[in-house]
């Protein structure tokens, strides 16, 4: 009995950390950083606290492009300091949509806990590597990529793909998203899905072969 109330109180301190004020800051230079605090008056502020490795640095306003925080919301600080990129049509080229080099926009703000943080731990996987560069927003993005949670049926989550006109490329494969704790289901979901599709298929130029089989099956 002991260890079950440790354990239910763990899983509760891990569902209010999960409401915690936490967000995404990129700045003039295309720097990210996340940040740990709810700022509501950018005005009165001259810097920001935010993560860097280990270390927590200050980050003057006037360097900061856009922050957007888990459960408010994207804002943009200084619009014309954006490096907006002109939107185009998908061409039926999946490996060149999604080709190394391109810029991405993976979302983070949602009211579902799941959905955050599988967002946020897509966002960090991705960030590691060198092959996309991870952008503020949509205007600045040739793509946008979604870590979506879906709770019909067994709880699941999958990647949606869309181009910067709204139409909808491609969805990956889904990957089970249920734990006792909802940050863990994001989390581990997404580590999965960046794991057992972007790694294995995206960042090896195999993705077109299994678009390709999964046209194929739904003809017939």
């Amino acid at each position: 009995m002991k260890n079950i109330k440790i354990f239910l109180t763990v899983a509760l301190m891990m569902v209010a950390m999960s409401s915690y004020s936490q967000g995404v800051i990129f700045t003039v230079d295309g720097k990210m950083f996340w940040v740990n605090e709810k700022i509501d008056n950018f005005a009165n502020l001259e810097d920001v606290s935010v993560e860097d490795g280990r270390r927590i640095i200050r980050i003057p306003i006037s360097d900061i492009v856009s922050i957007e925080y888990m459960e408010q919301g994207l804002k943009i600080l200084q619009p014309d300091k954006l490096k907006k990129v002109e939107p185009v049509a998908f061409d039926n080229n999946i490996d060149a949509f999604l080709a190394s080099g391109k810029r991405v926009y993976i979302p983070l703000s949602s009211g579902i806990i799941q959905q955050r943080w599988g967002a946020k731990k897509l966002i960090e996987l991705v960030n590691e590597t060198d092959y996309w560069k991870i952008v503020g927003c949509e205007d600045e993005a040739d793509f946008i990529m979604e870590y979506v949670f879906d709770d019909k049926g067994k709880d699941h989550a999958y990647l949606l793909f869309s181009d910067r006109l709204g139409k909808k490329v491609l969805s990956s494969f889904s990957v089970g998203a249920t734990d006792f704790v909802p940050v863990h289901a994001g989390e581990e979901s997404a580590e999965k899905l960046f794991k057992g599709y972007i790694k294995k298929y995206i960042f090896e130029g195999k993705l077109s072969k299994i678009v390709k089989k999964d046209k194929k099956a739904s003809k017939q």
